[in-house]
């Protein structure tokens, strides 16, 4: 990897730039560079928040992640589903629920 790299060029030209180098440079990043842009693509500013909203479902760790107010965020969404009077309700149960997983033992042994 340390040896020098010659992009096609003269081998009597003395490149500064070795393998490991062109490696990194010239392709890791320009990989990078497009797979960042096919997410970009893919997600924009309204499928965002929700991916993010949707994080905070995740059960590792015992839900230390668990945030009632972004799902409450994902459940105003949904207005059809949740209407506004019963939002009040959802907080209550899921703000239950955290402190009955939290306590519960068997929840230390999931592995997601």
């Amino acid at each position: 990897m340390e040896d020098p790299y010659y992009s096609g060029t003269s081998r009597r030209k003395v490149s500064q730039i070795n393998y490991l180098h062109h490696y990194k440079v010239d392709v890791f990043i320009v990989v990078i560079d497009m797979q960042s842009q096919k997410l970009n693509n893919r997600f924009n500013e309204i499928n965002t928040p929700l991916l993010v909203s949707m994080a905070y479902l995740c059960p590792s760790k015992c839900l230390q992640t668990f945030n009632v107010d972004e799902i409450l965020k994902i459940a105003s969404l949904y207005f059809n589903e949740f209407p506004e009077h019963d939002l009040g309700a959802l907080r209550a149960s899921l703000q239950n629920y955290i402190v009955d997983v939290r306590c519960n033992t068997s929840c230390f042994r999931l592995v997601v």
